[in-house]
């Protein structure tokens, strides 16, 4: 898959209010003391928790592959699986090219995250989707990145030092989504199109 750019994603979805607009609030406190980093913003309204990436392929092929996958995910598979409260709050970077707030949520919030993470890969494997070889996700929200093209080509650690503290809210974690990368939901603004859901009490809706 070395070369091949992903092109959908499984997520968790951070929709509640007061976190999105915590994430908006710490990004202008960021952006007011360091306006050049502007164009690297990530819309607060698109906040998620990325479990695995993939590419569909031409015309987006494996899409009904991806959707088989992530019904066939079980509690027999997923320790832990079930809606798990999770905490985002603290300001961390993968490098200087990613700023992200943490997720946090305990030890079983963690392990369901790894576990299903996991289970994910499996399943997009075994359903004949090619992938690389999985790496546990460290469960974080993206408020900032270096983006192709014109922009910043670094961020800066001072530009976000003083917020490492920032409390942005909990929510509850209650299903795992498939979306595009790209692309706007209708009625829903800023946020991805909704391919496939696994309710984390065990209904499904496709």
């Amino acid at each position: 898959m070395r070369g091949v750019w992903p092109t959908h994603f499984f997520a968790i979805r951070l929709a509640d209010e007061h976190i999105v607009q915590a994430l908006a609030s710490t990004q202008a406190q960021i952006v007011a003391g360091s306006p050049w980093l502007q164009p690297c913003l990530v819309p607060p309204e698109k906040a998620h928790i990325t479990l695995a990436v993939f590419n569909a392929g031409p015309a987006d092929a494996q899409i009904p592959n991806a959707i088989a996958a992530l019904h066939s995910l079980s509690p027999a598979d997923v320790p832990g699986f079930g809606p798990h409260q999770v905490r985002v709050a603290g300001l961390a970077s993968f490098g200087d090219r990613v700023v992200y707030a943490q997720a946090h949520g305990g030890q079983g919030f963690d392990a369901f995250v790894q576990a299903v993470a996991g289970a994910l890969h499996e399943q997009l494997v075994a359903h004949g989707i090619d992938m690389p070889p999985h790496s546990p996700p460290t469960p974080h929200v993206t408020l900032m990145k270096v983006k192709r093209g014109n922009g910043p080509r670094r961020i800066e650690p001072s530009a976000w030092a003083s917020l490492q503290a920032a409390e942005m809210g909990a929510t509850w974690c209650t299903s795992i989504e498939l979306h595009p990368m790209g692309g706007l939901e209708q009625g829903a603004a800023g946020y991805y199109p909704t391919l496939a859901r696994l309710e984390l009490m065990g209904a499904t809706d496709s």
